[in-house]
């Protein structure tokens, strides 16, 4: 209540006419708050004014003291209990007949630990101080506690000195702190115990708090932590970065993880995984930002030894493919070398068909050895430099049969390459051989592209005279048929033969899973 309401107050009270409607309209806004205060303030004012009468100004300060929402209570100021107001009833079960009488320091209101405690504040107020607002624990009818804040004012009625207690039910706002106290006590439980490093930091780039695994990572104690900058526990060769992450952050921008280089006390470095947030107020302004740390330096180490491994690997394995090829060459070359000695037809040709096979797969260990991944050939490179050894292998003229390829870049693995390559040779060097007879021109054609589901599709086709018509090429005792079919069941394809203005080969070929390789 302000010092002029008081003024107003009393000048009304002193005039006859207008004591009982302003005593009303106490009465009827005595549902605020702040009515306990400002009952004590009227009545010390009305006593300092010594108004003629008195009787008017305890009927004021008795609706105050009954309507008010605290619990009140008057007692001597030996801590006998003279009255008390609806608010107290309701707080303690009580009816205040009672304990009107009683003294408040020997019934059972409160703990025997805090009797002490409330003596030594009656004592202040025979001294004539006011006391509070301090906490009890007050033991209701019903036998349950409630939480208390009771404050004590000596005052002066009818010549006597009593004391006003006021007590506020505080079990809200107990229940608050200690829901407070307990999300603060396990998130210190949290913070210490992570099995990471945890900083608070400041925004202006110290340190606030640290638990005890980024002590004991950066040889510090949590204590000498608190206050430090934080580029002194960051490698030299990366401040300059570390600012321009805090600068970004400031202004709302977001990182994934990322590694930063940290220094320990003995000056010693070690990589770290970081991941930051910004802490925000309630009013959207930056208060901190939590940085949790993690030492990766195993993690780098194990990444250098299979980084080491995989090229050591990527070597012996390249070596092998190199080694194979050359193998091979060397097969080749005795076959070779071995047909000059022959005069038959027939198996100059078998010598010659054998060496072109063992062409085509070795060229595939010379595509993988000159590869980055070591894994998959570019089979439309393949065959762009195969199929065209068969036309010179076996002396074709270029101008009477040519050659047309229509290739899209597919990558295949050794498992899918090498039985496609003799698929590829078989099925040529048959073109070649048979379906342009008597010097007839024509072309053959080599289709690489994309099917459905992931899968390739392989065609090889001629515009020559076409395969007999009495052929059955499911069942057919040739060597030739029965090993393309044999390599398309290798890889899981299917093929299918066309016999309309010359032959058509269509191979699917199925796309392989790391499973499928296994």
């Amino acid at each position: 209540m302000s010092k002029d309401k008081i003024e107003n107050m009393r000048e009304h009270l002193s005039d006859p006419k207008v004591r009982g409607k302003e005593l009303k309209k106490c009465q009827d806004s005595l549902d605020e708050r702040s009515l306990g205060k400002d009952c004590i303030k009227l009545y010390l004012k009305l006593a300092e004014d010594k108004l003629r009468n008195t009787e008017e100004q305890l009927q004021l300060f008795q609706a105050y003291f009954e309507y008010a929402p605290d619990a009140y209570y008057l007692s001597s100021l030996k801590g006998k209990i003279i009255n008390g107001n609806k608010a107290a009833e309701n707080l303690l079960g009580f009816q205040r007949k009672e304990l009107i009488g009683k003294n408040l320091l020997k019934i059972n209101l409160l703990s025997k630990k805090d009797i002490p405690r409330a003596s030594t504040l009656l004592a202040k107020n025979i001294r004539g101080k006011r006391t509070g607002p301090d906490e009890f624990i007050l033991r209701k009818k019903d036998g349950f506690n409630v939480p208390v804040e009771i404050s004590t004012f000596p005052l002066k009625m009818k010549g006597k000195i009593l004391v006003l207690g006021i007590a506020r039910d505080i079990t809200s706002r107990k229940k608050a702190e200690d829901a407070l106290k307990e999300s603060e006590k396990l998130y210190r439980a949290l913070f210490e115990r992570a099995n990471d490093a945890v900083f608070l930091l400041n925004m202006d780039r110290t340190i606030n708090a640290a638990n005890k695994k980024a002590a004991d990572m950066l040889g510090y104690t949590q204590e000498e932590l608190v206050g430090k900058p934080t580029i002194e526990v960051i490698s030299p060769s990366q401040h300059d970065k570390s600012l321009e992450k805090f600068e970004n952050l400031v202004e709302g921008k977001s990182y994934p993880l990322y590694e930063r280089i940290f220094r320990r006390k003995d000056g010693t470095e070690f990589p770290g995984e970081i991941n930051v947030a910004i802490i925000f107020s309630e009013d959207q302004k930056p208060l901190y930002i939590q940085s949790i740390v993690r030492d990766i330096t195993i993690r780098k180490q194990t990444e250098k030894q299979l980084k080491d491994s995989v090229k050591e690997k990527e070597l012996l394995l390249k070596e092998t493919h190199h080694r194979v090829k050359n193998n091979m060459q060397v097969m080749s070359s005795l076959l070779r070398l071995q047909s000059h000695s022959v005069q038959d037809s027939e198996t100059k040709e078998l010598f010659n068909k054998s060496q072109n096979m063992i062409n085509s797969m070795a060229l595939v260990h010379e595509k993988l050895y000159r590869t980055k991944s070591l894994r998959q050939v570019d089979f439309a490179e393949y065959i762009s430099a195969f199929a065209p050894t068969l036309f010179t292998s076996y002396g074709v003229d270029p101008s009477r049969i040519s050659l047309h390829l229509e290739l899209e870049n597919i990558l295949v693995d050794i498992n899918t390459a090498v039985p496609c390559s003799l698929i590829i040779n078989e099925l040529i060097s048959n073109s070649l051989k048979y379906a342009f007879p008597d010097k007839q021109k024509g072309r053959i054609t080599i289709i690489l592209q994309h099917s459905v589901n992931g899968n390739s599709l392989l065609t090889i086709k001629d515009n020559g005279i076409g395969l007999p018509a009495a052929l059955d090429t499911q069942n057919t005792e040739t060597l030739g048929m029965r090993l393309v079919h044999d390599l398309v069941g290798q890889i899981g394809g299917e093929i299918e033969i066309k016999n309309t203005k010359g032959t058509e080969f269509r191979i699917e070929i199925p796309k392989k899973t790391p499973q499928d390789n296994k």
